[in-house]
């Protein structure tokens, strides 16, 4: 197909959508929320659990790193020690308990020295038990 109009100038080249078409397009698209990959891909995609590949729980740790992250938001202040100015790496979300779920409520924002003490305090927990 990509061959065989190549060269062809687009139908609607120099033409505008009029304002019944434009106010048609939005009411069609009104509600939907698109992800950013889908938006430079060009697809309509839905989000969240509105999506056909949603997996709820059963998401990777690093899926669901991300999934937090655009939920609570970055932030430079470290919760258990107050530090701020953190970038990048040197600051992560942490699960409290280690379960991993998609409740928003369990999550820290911990700098990378911090988050090391908290794991080490869990693994130590888990040991003795």
């Amino acid at each position: 197909m990509i061959l065989k109009h190549k060269g062809q100038i687009s139908g609607m080249k120099g033409k505008h959508h009029t304002k019944e078409a434009k106010e048609k397009n939005r009411l069609a698209h009104l509600g939907i929320k698109y992800s950013l990959k889908s938006i430079r891909q060009g697809a309509s995609k839905r989000m969240g659990k509105l999506n056909n590949k949603w997996k709820g729980d059963k998401v990777s740790y690093r899926s669901l790193h991300k999934w937090v992250e655009r939920h609570l938001g970055k932030s430079d202040t470290c919760e258990e020690c107050g530090i701020k100015n953190f970038i990048g790496h040197q600051i992560h979300w942490a699960n409290i308990n280690h379960e991993y779920k998609r409740n928003l409520t369990d999550w820290r924002r911990l700098c990378t020295k911090c988050h090391g003490i908290f794991d080490t305090q869990l693994r130590r927990e888990v040991e003795v038990i």
